[in-house]
């Protein structure tokens, strides 16, 4: 990068950092989450600065990238909220759904999973569930591949689901 471009990301990022925090905590409603929005899209800004100072309104690219950037910060949310409820889901009986917060509650939960799955499927489900990790650190944590980290989250949540089928009286 040279100074030319140095300079013109310098002056976007005192131009519009205000204005695409603004937009971001207004998008997901967190000021820590609007923060790394943006940061990631000063980060994205860094390879494509030559397009940048080519174009005649970079701050548009800016403006999109944020914008998609906090979509994408808002489905991770509620991708993690999914994943979270996984464990409860699968294993408690319906009229004990509002016993989660009960520590000897959900220290049985995971006997149960501990049970049912293999040490390294309730380490994953672990770090997924407890820890928040996405896919992506997780896999990295255990030395997976993304993929294989998503593929053995669907086995547990397929195991967990079989197990709460057969609890409940049904076919697993």
């Amino acid at each position: 990068m040279d100074q030319t471009q140095r300079a013109l990301l310098s002056t976007l990022y005192e131009r519009w950092y205000g204005v695409l925090h603004r937009y971001a905590q207004w998008a997901v409603g967190d000021a820590l989450l609007a923060e790394e929005i943006v940061q990631e899209t000063f980060l994205a800004a860094v390879p494509k600065i030559e397009e940048l100072a080519a174009g005649e309104h970079p701050e548009r690219w800016l403006i999109q990238t944020a914008k998609y950037k906090a979509l994408h910060a808002l489905r991770e949310q509620a991708r993690q909220r999914a994943k979270n409820t996984v464990l409860e889901e699968s294993l408690a009986a319906p009229d004990q759904l509002g016993q989660w917060e009960d520590r000897e509650y959900a220290g049985q939960l995971w006997e149960k999973a501990a049970a049912l799955l293999s040490p390294e499927e309730v380490a994953l489900l672990r770090m997924v569930a407890l820890e928040k990790l996405g896919h992506q650190a997780a896999a990295e944590r255990l030395g997976l591949s993304l993929w294989s980290c998503q593929k053995r989250m669907q086995r547990i949540r397929k195991k967990l689901r079989a197990q709460r089928r057969k609890l409940e009286g049904g076919t697993p």
